[in-house]
Protein backbone atom coordinates (compact mmCIF):
# COMPACT_ATOMS: atom_id res chain seq x y z
CA UNK A 1 0.00 0.00 0.00
CA UNK A 2 1.32 3.29 -0.81
CA UNK A 3 0.73 6.53 0.87
CA UNK A 4 -0.03 9.25 -1.51
CA UNK A 5 -1.45 12.94 -0.81
CA UNK A 6 -0.33 16.31 -0.18
CA UNK A 7 1.07 17.69 3.54
CA UNK A 8 -0.88 19.87 4.93
CA UNK A 9 -0.45 22.51 7.45
CA UNK A 10 -0.01 19.67 10.83
CA UNK A 11 1.95 17.42 8.24
CA UNK A 12 -0.55 14.78 7.78
CA UNK A 13 -1.30 13.39 4.08
CA UNK A 14 -4.40 15.02 3.02
CA UNK A 15 -4.69 17.47 5.47
CA UNK A 16 -5.68 21.19 5.51
CA UNK A 17 -6.18 23.69 7.27
CA UNK A 18 -9.85 24.02 6.11
CA UNK A 19 -10.59 20.74 7.72
CA UNK A 20 -10.62 20.21 11.15
CA UNK A 21 -10.41 16.90 12.92
CA UNK A 22 -14.07 15.49 13.81
CA UNK A 23 -14.76 15.35 17.73
CA UNK A 24 -15.06 11.43 19.12
CA UNK A 25 -18.02 10.53 20.06
CA UNK A 26 -19.30 10.14 24.24
CA UNK A 27 -19.27 7.03 25.26
CA UNK A 28 -23.07 5.34 25.08
CA UNK A 29 -23.58 2.57 26.87
CA UNK A 30 -27.37 1.94 26.22
CA UNK A 31 -28.51 4.99 24.43
CA UNK A 32 -30.38 4.88 21.40
CA UNK A 33 -27.25 5.62 19.24
CA UNK A 34 -25.90 2.68 21.16
CA UNK A 35 -25.54 -0.47 17.83
CA UNK A 36 -26.40 -2.54 21.03
CA UNK A 37 -29.44 -0.76 21.91
CA UNK A 38 -30.85 -0.63 18.09
CA UNK A 39 -30.30 -4.60 17.64
CA UNK A 40 -32.03 -5.54 21.21
CA UNK A 41 -34.69 -3.15 20.24
CA UNK A 42 -35.57 -4.93 16.47
CA UNK A 43 -34.97 -7.99 17.79
CA UNK A 44 -36.68 -8.40 20.46
CA UNK A 45 -39.27 -6.70 18.91
CA UNK A 46 -39.69 -9.34 16.75
CA UNK A 47 -39.49 -11.80 19.32
CA UNK A 48 -41.91 -10.39 21.38
CA UNK A 49 -44.19 -10.16 18.56
CA UNK A 50 -43.78 -13.08 17.34
CA UNK A 51 -44.48 -14.67 20.47
CA UNK A 52 -47.31 -12.97 21.51
CA UNK A 53 -49.31 -13.43 17.64
CA UNK A 54 -48.53 -17.14 18.49
CA UNK A 55 -49.68 -17.05 22.02
CA UNK A 56 -53.12 -14.86 20.72
CA UNK A 57 -53.47 -17.66 17.76
CA UNK A 58 -53.31 -20.59 20.69
CA UNK A 59 -55.41 -18.88 22.67
CA UNK A 60 -58.09 -18.70 20.04
CA UNK A 61 -58.26 -22.43 19.09
CA UNK A 62 -58.86 -23.41 22.71
CA UNK A 63 -62.31 -24.55 23.23
CA UNK A 64 -63.81 -22.50 25.76
CA UNK A 65 -64.48 -25.76 28.15
CA UNK A 66 -60.70 -25.64 28.92
CA UNK A 67 -59.82 -22.45 28.23
CA UNK A 68 -58.89 -21.59 31.71
CA UNK A 69 -56.20 -23.95 32.92
CA UNK A 70 -54.67 -24.74 29.27
CA UNK A 71 -54.59 -20.60 28.76
CA UNK A 72 -52.74 -20.55 32.37
CA UNK A 73 -50.54 -23.16 31.50
CA UNK A 74 -49.57 -21.72 27.92
CA UNK A 75 -48.83 -18.15 29.65
CA UNK A 76 -46.07 -19.98 31.80
CA UNK A 77 -44.59 -21.60 29.11
CA UNK A 78 -44.72 -17.92 27.27
CA UNK A 79 -43.46 -16.36 29.51
CA UNK A 80 -40.83 -18.81 30.44
CA UNK A 81 -39.69 -18.61 26.61
CA UNK A 82 -39.95 -15.26 26.21
CA UNK A 83 -37.94 -14.50 29.22
CA UNK A 84 -35.04 -17.12 27.92
CA UNK A 85 -35.03 -15.83 24.62
CA UNK A 86 -34.39 -12.51 25.57
CA UNK A 87 -31.50 -13.43 27.89
CA UNK A 88 -30.22 -15.27 25.15
CA UNK A 89 -30.86 -12.57 22.21
CA UNK A 90 -28.94 -9.82 24.70
CA UNK A 91 -25.77 -12.56 25.33
CA UNK A 92 -25.56 -12.83 21.36
CA UNK A 93 -25.95 -9.06 20.70
CA UNK A 94 -22.98 -8.31 23.50
CA UNK A 95 -21.01 -10.67 21.38
CA UNK A 96 -21.61 -9.30 17.91
CA UNK A 97 -21.40 -5.64 19.52
CA UNK A 98 -17.69 -6.49 21.41
CA UNK A 99 -15.66 -6.35 18.45
CA UNK A 100 -17.68 -3.18 17.01
CA UNK A 101 -16.68 -1.33 20.38
CA UNK A 102 -12.98 -2.45 20.01
CA UNK A 103 -12.73 -1.39 16.50
CA UNK A 104 -13.95 2.11 17.68
CA UNK A 105 -11.73 2.30 20.54
CA UNK A 106 -8.68 1.59 18.72
CA UNK A 107 -9.61 4.02 16.00
CA UNK A 108 -10.29 6.59 18.51
CA UNK A 109 -6.28 5.80 19.74
CA UNK A 110 -4.99 5.59 16.61
CA UNK A 111 -6.26 9.33 15.89
CA UNK A 112 -4.70 10.58 18.88
CA UNK A 113 -1.46 9.30 17.32
CA UNK A 114 -0.77 5.56 19.34
CA UNK A 115 0.57 3.41 16.13
CA UNK A 116 1.44 0.48 18.51
CA UNK A 117 -1.49 -1.31 18.87
CA UNK A 118 -2.90 -3.92 17.41
CA UNK A 119 -7.30 -5.37 17.51
CA UNK A 120 -7.57 -9.18 18.42
CA UNK A 121 -10.48 -10.03 16.55
CA UNK A 122 -10.14 -13.60 15.84
CA UNK A 123 -13.65 -14.41 13.76
CA UNK A 124 -13.84 -15.29 10.28
CA UNK A 125 -16.53 -12.81 9.47
CA UNK A 126 -16.79 -9.13 7.97
CA UNK A 127 -15.72 -8.13 11.42
CA UNK A 128 -12.63 -10.13 11.38
CA UNK A 129 -11.78 -8.87 8.00
CA UNK A 130 -12.38 -5.51 9.19
CA UNK A 131 -9.95 -6.26 12.22
CA UNK A 132 -7.27 -7.88 10.09
CA UNK A 133 -7.87 -4.28 7.31
CA UNK A 134 -7.59 -2.24 10.32
CA UNK A 135 -4.70 -3.77 11.33
CA UNK A 136 -2.92 -3.18 8.14
CA UNK A 137 -3.92 0.38 7.74
CA UNK A 138 -2.04 0.93 11.36
CA UNK A 139 1.26 -1.00 10.21
CA UNK A 140 0.90 1.47 7.13
CA UNK A 141 0.56 4.55 9.17
CA UNK A 142 3.12 3.64 11.53
CA UNK A 143 5.74 3.18 8.66
CA UNK A 144 4.83 6.73 6.82
CA UNK A 145 5.06 8.38 10.24
CA UNK A 146 8.24 6.80 10.70
CA UNK A 147 9.53 8.06 7.09
CA UNK A 148 8.06 11.48 8.18
CA UNK A 149 9.75 11.78 11.71
CA UNK A 150 13.17 10.38 9.79
CA UNK A 151 12.75 13.00 6.24
CA UNK A 152 12.25 16.21 8.89
CA UNK A 153 14.95 14.78 11.04
CA UNK A 154 17.65 14.63 7.91
CA UNK A 155 16.38 17.81 6.33
CA UNK A 156 16.72 19.67 10.07
CA UNK A 157 20.25 18.13 10.26
CA UNK A 158 21.43 18.95 6.56
CA UNK A 159 20.00 22.64 7.41
CA UNK A 160 21.58 23.05 10.36
CA UNK A 161 25.19 21.77 8.83
CA UNK A 162 25.83 24.89 6.20
CA UNK A 163 24.39 26.86 9.23
CA UNK A 164 27.18 25.87 11.32
CA UNK A 165 29.67 26.53 8.87
CA UNK A 166 28.56 29.78 7.90
CA UNK A 167 27.95 30.93 11.64
CA UNK A 168 31.64 29.86 11.89
CA UNK A 169 32.93 31.72 9.28
CA UNK A 170 31.45 34.87 10.24
CA UNK A 171 33.03 34.43 13.27
CA UNK A 172 36.36 34.27 12.10
CA UNK A 173 35.34 37.22 9.99
CA UNK A 174 34.58 39.19 12.68
CA UNK A 175 37.60 38.32 14.61
CA UNK A 176 39.84 38.68 11.68
CA UNK A 177 37.98 42.12 10.36
CA UNK A 178 40.95 44.30 9.80
CA UNK A 179 43.24 41.72 7.89
CA UNK A 180 41.57 41.68 4.41
CA UNK A 181 43.54 38.79 2.84
CA UNK A 182 41.61 36.65 5.94
CA UNK A 183 38.33 37.83 5.01
CA UNK A 184 38.35 37.32 1.60
CA UNK A 185 39.60 33.71 1.97
CA UNK A 186 36.87 33.57 4.87
CA UNK A 187 33.96 35.11 2.73
CA UNK A 188 34.63 32.51 -0.05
Amino acid sequence: MRASGVLGASGVPGASRAQKTPKAPKEQRFGLRSVYARFALVFLGIWWVSNAATLIMIFSLIPESRADEVRSLIGLIFINNAVFGTIVILLALRGVVKPIKLLSSAAREVAEGNFALTVDVRSRDEIGGLAANFNTMITEIAGTDKMRREFVSNVSHEFRTPMTSIHGFAKLIDENAEDREAVREYSN
